[in-house]
């Protein structure tokens, strides 16, 4: 039966106190990571700011019962559930990496039993063997990650009759194991790969390998530790590439700007290799991604609101549906100067981009609205944009692989300023050939003479940016 009923929109409320805290010498920052099933990161990181005193507060939004990472010079992990209340002790006097005792609220022994329990896991492991057990045939290693699992079974086994423990903490320390050997199973060609050093796609894995993939209840939503995140991040990739044609298909359509028809590939896929919540959570993912690249129409296409049942699913996609609607609604672009270029000769088109801006250095941006490392840029790129706001240095942003109503909404929205083209893919194409682009963002530096002279400049925030700008400009 789908679960869905078990997860309540709540948040923990977490108090801590840094002991022996000295304002401006000791740490004042406190991180804690905790699962995002949805993000491609797996973990959000938010942050506390510990006051004068050291003691600090903050309030985290989470959905079900979980463990998170408390970030201090080292990591330590927590429990709880929505509604609670934890606070702890950071204690940094004795040694180096900062402990963590947590003194009230209402998961106090449930926490001191799940470090115990961490604890004795960490005895248990061999780290030598753990870090180079990939290397082993896929068979091996599956016997190797079974055998281990059978003994940490065990030990939590007699761990829960020793302690008395709840069955919060139960099905918590339970999760962690399971989900834990899965997704070391399911990160196996990966990890083989970085081994052996060669490449992912040589490895051949038995399909008897995955039988372990049959134990998976789709359903199971009730609690969500960060192990179990994380194999649901593996297994969702591992969805969409089984078959393994299917991704190949996909591709062929992506690259001839079939978009519709790949992404139903895709769907098709999730839907045949998954069902009930874990469908549920795919699918949206999937969904996010088109949403997150501003794909607004392929979006609105390929979204049947009746393939996904979980409520809470169903209202992220809504929510953001109609974020996106607002933001892509919004063309104007201000200040930004707004123009396009012809022709596709590599030659020619370096030579007109020199020419519209002769006699000045040029800073060329290569990005596009769904790269995120594009869009970490900007405020540093605006910053030195008032540096030279004089005319003698010329920011060129040259946005490729999106669309024209994506790529006006993006500057007019983030207010971004400099100069803007919109390259066509021929465009892009020749110029990334030209200037050796594997990725982006990708910066060119071109003189007053129009010499380029580095085809793989630094970007905005390196502080180097600015003495190479000056030595330019002299």
């Amino acid at each position: 039966m789908f679960a869905q009923n078990t997860w309540t929109e709540g948040e923990v409320t977490i108090q801590g106190t840094i002991l022996n805290y000295k304002e401006g010498e000791t740490e004042k920052t406190v991180s804690f990571f905790v699962a995002d099933l949805i993000d491609r990161s797996v973990r959000k990181t938010y942050t506390a700011e510990a006051n004068q005193t050291g003691h600090f507060e903050i309030k985290i939004p989470i959905l079900y019962p979980q463990d998170f990472y408390v970030n201090y010079n080292s990591l330590a992990t927590l429990i709880c559930a929505p509604g609670d209340k934890l606070v702890f002790d950071l204690d940094t006097t004795k040694k180096k990496q900062a402990s963590v005792s947590v003194t009230g609220g209402n998961r106090v022994k449930d926490n001191v039993d799940y470090s115990a329990f961490l604890g004795g896991l960490a005895l248990m492991a061999d780290r030598n063997l753990d870090d180079q057990s990939p290397g082993l045939p896929a068979m091996e290693y599956q016997s190797y990650v079974k055998s281990r699992d059978k003994k940490y079974v065990n030990f939590l086994t007699e761990f829960k009759r020793k302690n008395k423990t709840s069955e919060f903490f139960n099905g918590l320390a339970e999760d962690h194991i399971r989900y834990g050997t899965w997704e070391s199973l399911l990160r196996y060609r990966l990890d083989h790969s970085v081994i052996k050093k060669v490449k992912r796609d040589s490895i051949k894995i038995p399909a008897e390998y995955f039988s372990f993939l049959k134990e998976y209840d789709m359903d199971d939503d009730q609690r969500i530790t960060l192990r179990h995140a994380a194999f649901l991040h593996e297994l969702n990739m591992y969805t969409k590439r089984t078959p393994a044609d299917s991704l190949k298909k996909a591709s062929l359509f992506f690259k001839s700007d079939q978009i519709i028809s790949g992404a139903n590939v895709l769907i098709n896929m999730i839907e045949l290799n998954s069902s009930g919540f874990t469908r549920d959570l795919f699918l949206t993912k999937f969904y996010f991604d088109a949403l997150e690249g501003q794909q607004l129409r392929e979006f609105e296409v390929l979204y049947k609101p009746g393939s996904i049942s979980h409520p809470y699913f169903k209202k992220l996609i809504g929510n953001n549906h109609e974020k996106l609607k607002k933001f892509m609604a919004n063309q104007e672009t201000g200040e930004a100067n707004i123009q396009a270029i012809n022709g596709s000769a590599a030659k020619s088109l370096i030579d007109t981009l020199i020419a519209k801006y002769s006699g000045k250095v040029i800073y060329m941006d290569f990005w596009a609205p769904w790269c995120s490392p594009c869009m970490e840029e900007m405020p540093a790129s605006k910053v030195l944009q008032d540096t030279y706001k004089d005319g003698k240095v010329i920011f060129l942003f040259l946005g490729n692989q999106c669309e024209a109503s994506s790529w006006k909404a993006t500057i007019a929205n983030k207010k971004l300023t400099g100069e803007h083209i919109l390259l066509t893919r021929d465009q892009f194409n020749v110029l990334a050939a030209e200037f050796g682009i594997s990725g982006i963002p990708h910066y060119v530096l071109i003189d007053k003479k129009g010499n380029i002279v580095n085809k793989n400049a630094v970007r905005p925030r390196d502080p180097d940016l600015k003495k190479q700008l000056n030595n330019l400009l002299n």
